[in-house]
């Protein structure tokens, strides 16, 4: 009896296993690269100041919690991204994405590398991780919300 009830318990964990449902909010591989490919388009668009590009990717609530406590809103994250005064010339994805998708809604979290190589002033690079709330509307997804924070520079190694 006791070989029976031993082969009835595996097999119904077998059976368990298969019925499994992923955990909410975890994204599929598809999700995963649309929002790395959307991450893309942002990081490219603001590399071109490409403004045009941006506000398609931004609902009209945006809003920018940025590294310096401010809070950002669209228009004038467009004005400032599209302005002289954009110390950016390299902008880049610089990590895996993560994605957690809620229905119409998700969360991404990214590392974005940006840098100036320019005559434009000193050159620099800086890291920041950015948390972008996602929203969908008329089937396209756009940020709603996006939080940043400076990553510490890795310092050099002493020998």
């Amino acid at each position: 009896m006791k070989p029976f009830l031993t082969t009835l318990a595996f097999l119904l964990g077998l059976a368990l296993l298969g019925t499994a449902q992923p955990m909410p909010g975890t994204a599929s591989v598809v999700e995963e690269q649309t929002f790395t490919a959307l991450l893309t388009q942002v990081a490219t668009a603001s590399q071109k100041q490409d403004t045009a590009a941006l506000s398609r990717l931004f609902a009209s609530e945006y809003r920018h919690n940025a590294p310096d406590n401010q809070v950002v809103n669209r228009k004038s994250e467009l004005a400032y991204i599209g302005s002289k005064n954009w110390p950016f010339t390299t902008v880049a994805l610089g990590s895996p994405v993560t994605v957690n998708v809620y229905g119409p809604t998700a969360v991404t979290v990214a590392n974005l590398k940006l840098g100036n190589q320019s005559n434009n002033g000193p050159a620099f690079t800086t890291t920041l991780q950015m948390l972008a709330v996602w929203v969908q509307r008329d089937g396209r997804w756009q940020i709603a919300v996006l939080h940043s924070k400076k990553l510490p520079t890795s310092k050099p190694t002493k020998s």
